[in-house]
């Protein structure tokens, strides 16, 4: 009796933490489950949710991002090119933002996390934006930073793309939803 008093009295204390893990790894697994594309080239965009085309928002993103990019890189380097969604350098090496950079899925767990967190509504119908907006200014600087690391140091790329930029996303979504948590979440 006592062992479950103890576990009830741990869940109630870190309910708004236990929502968040849960939030997170079922927003994860709901993206894979019924999000297909091509798994061989991801530069197809061949989005489907559920079987029906979800290209379009995939593709205008990755297009905004690439021409923001390209004006970001063309302020300081006048001969980097713009080709589609590929970025050109002057070093001659390129990176396309592909649908998987357009930030959509981390823009998802992110909107999903704040519904379901705890809080008044009138706060989350301007929060969602703030945060998705802190999403999107990221995404761009983190790729504008990628593409510094291929005119630059082309060797750290996959390090940088794989293990460094892509967790400093899901930590920037922790620290939206722990500002909210702390400054939002209680129902007045």
């Amino acid at each position: 009796m006592n062992k479950t008093t103890n576990l009830k009295k741990y869940i109630l204390q870190n309910q708004d933490i236990i929502r968040f893990v849960i939030c997170v790894i079922a927003c994860h697994f709901f993206w894979k489950i019924t999000i297909t594309h091509n798994e061989i080239d991801l530069s197809k965009f061949d989005i489907y949710w559920f079987g029906t085309d979800i290209s379009t928002p995939f593709i205008a993103m990755t297009q905004h991002i690439a021409i923001t990019i390209h004006w970001l890189f063309s302020l300081f380097e006048p001969n980097t090119t713009l080709e589609n969604t590929r970025i050109i350098f002057q070093n001659g090496l390129s990176m396309n933002i592909v649908w998987a950079c357009s930030g959509l899925k981390q823009m998802f767990i992110f909107s999903a996390i704040i519904i379901c967190a705890r809080g008044i509504w009138k706060h989350k119908l301007w929060f969602i934006p703030l945060g998705l907006f802190a999403c999107h200014i990221y995404n761009i600087l983190r790729i504008t930073f990628l593409g510094w690391i291929v005119e630059y140091h082309f060797s750290l790329f996959d390090f940088f793309h794989e293990y460094i930029t892509k967790y400093i996303f899901y930590g920037i979504i922790f620290l939206l939803w722990l500002w909210w948590n702390e400054s939002f979440n209680k129902e007045k």
